[in-house]
């Protein structure tokens, strides 16, 4: 019996994905189902049942835990439905702990807050597969081979055929269409903390035009609190339709040409879904072309102590600080978006397949694992395993910028 036990919880693991950021999520589920396939294992993805979470947020990954995959236990297994409501009824448990803790003798049990409000199991093992402590971080990682785990696509997309009804509506039916996410604050409230991953939906128009004027319908993707885009022939404001829900999003992700996005939200869908990225306005080295398609355009920093804007290898090189950077920006660092002609470039040099050489995306690639490593030396005193996530996404970074871009700011 013990060893029928033994061989049968080695056959699979569990992770509880990000509940209430579908970038998180989908980045964790997207990691998780690439290591069961490279364990030769499935992954059961437990999180509790919407009707069982108290949070400000819903829990963003519940459809998407639902993605028909081999390397995934199913979501309708009894077992799983019955290890679910289990689950629940803990996240309650410990939310009402945490309440009335607050409540009635103002304290914070770390136990109990994390557990209510974002439980994390498994996610330790994705990023630190060997456990391993902060100065085994970059031989860890390479140690994993994640570059070979990736090589074949999981091919998630094909568990989303065309929603017919929805794509007849918005005239994507036969068309080749591109989703667009553009970052607002109008959509988190972080006006004054987060204002660097933010930009100018009025900056992307001549890329939209460029897009359509090529045979491509666009789809603007996000919320109803984003800025309402102008009326255009060939562009469809989802973010603002009736259709906009989490399977839509899914849906349509999943059956686009490619993603133009910046680093936030469904970004993870994107890389989930293994569509080709062009990710604009980046402001954070470490989240980088993961794919060998996918194209970047960092935002640029002008340095109002010294007088200049930094070059792109400068920002890499100097400022490792990138994750948290934020407090250094009113008083030292002013962002500086992409131009509409650098977006539109992008998109036409991508489309056109004109590519930095192999060098010197390699050249950026070193270059941003050693700065990697810079920063980890730097802030011992952050969690291990955050660590050991933002080594492992700046491990997989490709360094593929925009051609012209490299050329003009690198």
């Amino acid at each position: 019996m013990k060893i029928f036990f033994s061989c049968f919880f080695n056959s699979f693991f569990i992770v509880t994905p990000h509940l209430y950021t579908i970038g998180n999520s989908s980045e964790e589920i997207y990691l998780s189902l690439i290591k069961a396939r490279y364990e030769n294992k499935k992954v059961l993805f437990l999180t509790p049942f919407n009707l069982f979470y108290f949070y400000q947020r819903d829990i963003q990954c519940n459809e998407l835990i639902k993605i028909r995959s081999k390397y995934s236990v199913s979501q309708r297994n009894i077992f799983v439905i019955l290890l679910r409501i289990i689950f629940s009824f803990f996240v309650l448990f410990c939310r009402i702990v945490d309440f009335f803790l607050n409540k009635f003798f103002n304290i914070t049990d770390s136990f109990f807050r994390d557990n209510a409000i974002c439980p994390r199991l498994g996610i330790s093992k994705i990023y630190n597969p060997y456990n391993g402590d902060i100065p085994d971080i970059e031989h860890n990682t390479q140690r994993y081979s994640w570059e070979r785990a990736f090589i074949r696509p999981l091919n998630l997309s094909k568990s989303f055929s065309k929603n017919i009804a929805l794509f007849s509506i918005l005239g994507i039916k036969q068309s080749k269409y591109v989703c667009l996410h553009v970052r607002s604050s109008d959509t988190y409230d972080d006006f004054h903390e987060a204002i660097e991953r933010n930009a100018d939906i009025n900056n992307y128009y001549l890329l939209i035009n460029f897009l359509i004027k090529n045979g491509y319908k666009v789809v603007r993707m996000g919320d109803p609190r984003m800025p309402k885009l102008k009326k255009i022939n060939g562009l469809f404001d989802y973010a603002h339709s009736n259709f906009n829900n989490k399977f839509n999003d899914q849906c349509l992700i999943a059956n686009c040409s490619f993603y133009i996005g910046t680093t936030s939200g469904i970004w993870g869908l994107a890389w989930l879904f293994e569509k080709d990225m062009l990710v604009f306005n980046n402001p954070s080295w470490h989240y980088s072309s993961p794919k060998s398609n996918d194209i970047d355009l960092y935002k640029l920093f002008y340095d109002k102590k010294n007088k200049k804007t930094l070059k792109i290898s400068e920002w890499i090189s100097n400022h490792y600080g990138a994750l948290h950077f934020t407090k250094l920006l009113d008083k030292r660092y002013k962002p500086i978006e992409n131009s509409p002609n650098d977006l539109c470039i992008a998109v036409q040099n991508y489309l056109l397949n004109k590519r930095m050489s192999p060098n010197q995306s390699l050249k950026i690639k070193k270059l941003i694992r050693a700065s990697a490593l810079k920063y980890i030396r730097m802030n011992l005193d952050i969690p291990k395993d955050a660590l050991y996530r933002f080594y492992l996404m700046s491990y997989l970074a490709q360094g593929n910028l925009d051609k012209s871009f490299y050329k003009k700011f690198y």
